[in-house]
């Protein structure tokens, strides 16, 4: 969609892996007899509108979607909350044709590892031949929410909203190799921080700064694999909230006769700079995931029908039960592209 807990609602775990590439337009050939370039691409816009179901089982302290309103304990991790959500992912791309077209799209891709696996996303393509493909965009987190003050015992938590925005630079394909980086900030802002007004070392607004790098190590028609490697820069107005980020991550891309597999493999480890004042100890944490997406398009012989099905698994360990986490994801839907 981590493992250090980062309180987003459950409706945005680990779908974005379900939205699949826009196929590129091939140029005609020029109908003369002497070689010449290929003409021009024309204009194209092109969707997709993926509707359908997941069940989702997640423990998270942090997360209003994760764990009970009500604490009994700040020595132990989170009970299991289990909750049943639409899904409901839109896609669509423009290219303005030509010789290098631009593209602008509009998706459900965060460019960010801290932004969960769901934000809206806007941004723009531009091929630069020789050197990389550019990608700009700008992302915004809906509908996330947080505990006001998540360590609250004797009474109910209360919900606040939590609000998530940036940029990122991307560049692909740079200087036609299979390397591509990503640059990528976000603001961080919680509406009614109460544990920040009563802990200063615990405030959570603040900023985040992420370096992505990939290296696609086999490409071909039926198999892709790409490791990437993540470092962020948790840096909020509370010490002990803000942390260094190092993670790995290995995706690829199958193709079978009826079906196209994607699956995906990561690892974690978040340390913090200072010690919690509710622990008196430096908050350093584990995190696994794997997930997997199967895409089978063509359905019931339809050319734009396509059946996806995910499963997905989270676990984060650390040296403080209570930030422990863990989240089990199972979903299906239809896709209809245009």
């Amino acid at each position: 969609m981590h493992l250090r807990p980062l309180a987003l609602p459950a409706r945005t775990l680990l779908f974005s892996a379900l939205l699949l590439f826009f196929p590129a337009a091939a140029p005609a050939a020029a109908p003369v007899p002497a070689p010449v370039s290929a003409a021009p691409a024309e204009a194209t816009l092109s969707g997709e509108l993926t509707l359908g179901v997941m069940v989702i089982e997640s423990a998270n302290n942090l997360n209003p979607k994760g764990s009970s309103a009500t604490l009994d304990s700040l020595d132990e991790a989170a009970g299991t909350e289990s909750s049943v959500l639409p899904m409901v992912l839109p896609e669509v791309a423009y290219s303005t044709g030509g010789s290098e077209p631009i593209r602008w799209y509009l998706n459900s891709r965060p460019p960010i590892e801290e932004a969960g696996r769901y934000a809206l996303v806007s941004g723009v393509v531009l091929p630069r031949p020789g050197l990389a493909t550019v990608d700009l965009a700008l992302f915004a987190v809906p509908f996330a929410e947080v505990w006001e003050n998540p360590y609250l015992l004797g009474a109910p938590r209360r919900e606040t909203d939590r609000w998530l925005w940036g940029g990122a630079v991307a560049l692909k394909e740079l200087f036609d190799s299979p390397f591509s980086l990503t640059l990528a900030w976000a603001a961080d802002e919680v509406d009614r921080d109460g544990i920040g007004r009563l802990y200063p070392e615990l405030d959570r607004q603040g900023k985040v700064y992420s370096l992505s790098l990939g290296y696609r190590i086999a490409s071909g028609p039926r198999l892709a694999i790409t490791p990437r490697l993540h470092v962020s820069r948790g840096d909020y107005q509370g010490e002990a909230n803000s942390s260094w980020r190092v993670r790995g991550e290995l995706t690829g891309r199958y193709l079978l006769s009826a079906a196209v597999l994607l699956p995906t493999l990561s690892y974690s480890y978040s340390r913090y700079d200072g010690d919690h004042p509710l622990f008196a100890d430096e908050r350093r944490e584990h995190g696994y995931g794997a997930n997997l997406v199967v895409s089978y398009p063509r359905l019931c012989a339809v050319d734009q029908l396509a059946l996806r099905a995910i499963v997905g698994y989270r676990l984060g360990v650390g040296n403080i039960d209570f930030f422990e986490t863990e989240s089990l994801l199972a979903g299906v839907g239809l896709a209809w592209s245009f």
